[in-house]
């Protein structure tokens, strides 16, 4: 993926930013994909960004994720 940074809207749910992002990375069906926040709890999918952010922002004021992806149902 070409971008490490994404500037989304806060009505987006984590669960669609997933969608988009499995599609850049042209993820294969049985690879999971999860977010994590603040390198410790997994994002919830129906949670917005609006409401993960207010959650979960950092004291600079930003909303820090890393994605994971592994292979899943014995592939």
């Amino acid at each position: 993926m070409d971008r490490i940074k994404f500037l989304v809207p806060d009505f987006l749910t984590v669960a669609e930013l997933v969608k988009i992002i499995r599609r850049k990375l042209e993820l294969h069906p049985s690879q999971a994909f999860f977010f994590l926040v603040n390198e410790r709890n997994i994002a919830s999918g129906s949670m917005t960004l609006g409401q993960l952010y207010q959650r979960e922002q950092d004291m600079d004021g930003f909303l820090y994720m890393v994605f994971a992806s592994q292979d899943v149902f014995g592939h």
